[in-house]
């Protein structure tokens, strides 16, 4: 779920905010999957979640690149 949104974030606006359906269809999981493993991934401290009146959640990522494996 974290590589679906980091695929979804926009770098030149920051803007990360893809739709429940979108990220159930593209990690071929349910939406109730994509729930769950969002909230695990804001409480290990990966993203936080900003719900605003029943649109779509906008996603903030806290993430390090601190090498690569080839």
């Amino acid at each position: 779920m974290l590589i679906a949104l980091a695929d979804c974030h926009n770098s030149d606006t920051g803007r990360c905010d893809p739709g429940n359906a979108y990220l159930a269809d593209v990690a071929r999981c349910t939406k109730c999957s994509v729930i769950n493993a969002i909230e695990e991934l804001e409480e290990l401290g990966y993203l936080s979640a900003k719900k605003s009146n029943g649109r779509r959640t906008n996603y903030d990522l806290f993430l390090q690149v601190t090498g690569a494996m080839i």
